[in-house]
């Protein structure tokens, strides 16, 4: 589900995201990030999501450049111990806050 509202765009994802939905997702969001209007920060919610492919990883990458190049906050939350764990294998976790939920993240962000 992708959701723009009140200045934050919204991604929560469900299920497993494998190549096929990842592509899924990527089709998705090719209309460009602007066709969804104005938005200052992109949330990627994983708490219904299940097992990533490693190429899920890279994308996470690739939206958090995005909202970089925009000027735009990125943050993931939801994350499962094994996402987590991933993502702190890439380092993800040092160029953008992840917390349980927003509230977590945002305090993350804070940090920084």
């Amino acid at each position: 589900m992708v959701l723009v509202d009140n200045k934050i765009f919204f991604i929560q994802l469900e299920g497993d995201l494998g190549l096929s939905e990842l592509q899924a997702l990527q089709q998705e969001l090719a209309v460009g990030f602007d066709a969804f209007g104005e938005w200052e920060q992109m949330t990627l919610d994983l708490f219904n999501a299940g097992s990533l492919c490693s190429a899920a990883f890279g994308y996470i990458k690739y939206l958090f450049k995005v909202c970089e190049d925009r000027g735009c906050q990125f943050m993931v939350i939801g994350c499962s111990d094994e996402t987590l764990s991933r993502l702190k294998l890439f380092r993800l976790n040092e160029q953008f806050p992840i917390g349980i939920n927003k509230s977590s993240a945002e305090l993350a962000a804070e940090k920084k």
